[in-house]
């Protein structure tokens, strides 16, 4: 059998009402302060993550940031290099052909197919082609080399059938460009 509890006395039931009134609801607020500190000092005696993980999810955390900014950055750096690689490349053509046609009008047309031949070299594209065969007869003729010059220009012409330079077929070496005698001095 199951023992019920006594019922209070009277007395008992008056303290337990005193109890209860003397419960104002400032006091439930300090209870629940007392609470919310209570779970505060908890939180902070609770192990922390160690230094070497916080950086790692910081790391982390930045790193997905950053490669936000990363990969456009890389590919903006790619373009200038590649622009100005390319640059370069004209420069050098420029000053090759700039460099071989001063030396056809000092009269040292070796030295200017020697140029042209480096050139030949470097830039083996059309356009380049176009803008150094002109210059590549004038020295062969200036060398005196009519037959190899023919031979270039109609190699060239069989790649660039509509060159401006098919014009030139006829007579390569005009006038201007042969080969400049010295006149000997007489005895």
């Amino acid at each position: 059998m199951s023992e019920r509890p006594e019922p209070l006395s009277a007395e008992a039931e008056a303290l337990l009402e005193q109890l209860d009134a003397s419960m104002s609801p400032s006091a439930a607020d300090e209870a629940r302060a007392f609470d919310r500190l209570a779970e505060g000092i908890a939180a902070a005696e609770a192990p922390r993550p160690s230094l070497g993980t916080r950086a790692a999810r910081f790391v982390r955390g930045f790193g997905m940031q950053l490669w936000r900014i990363a990969i456009p950055l890389a590919l903006l750096l790619g373009a200038i290099f590649v622009t100005r690689a390319l640059s370069k490349n004209e420069l050098g053509s420029a000053t090759q052909l700039e460099s071989a046609r001063g030396l056809l009008q000092q009269g040292r047309p070796r030295a200017a197919y020697n140029v042209l031949v480096r050139h030949s070299e470097e830039f083996k594209t059309r356009t380049a082609a176009e803008e150094r065969t002109p210059l590549v007869l004038d020295a062969l003729c200036g060398m005196g080399d009519r037959d190899k010059a023919q031979a270039y220009l109609e190699r060239f012409l069989e790649a660039a059938p509509d060159s401006d330079l098919a014009q030139r077929r006829r007579d390569v070496c005009p006038l201007g460009t042969e080969p400049q005698r010295r006149l000997e001095e007489p005895e």
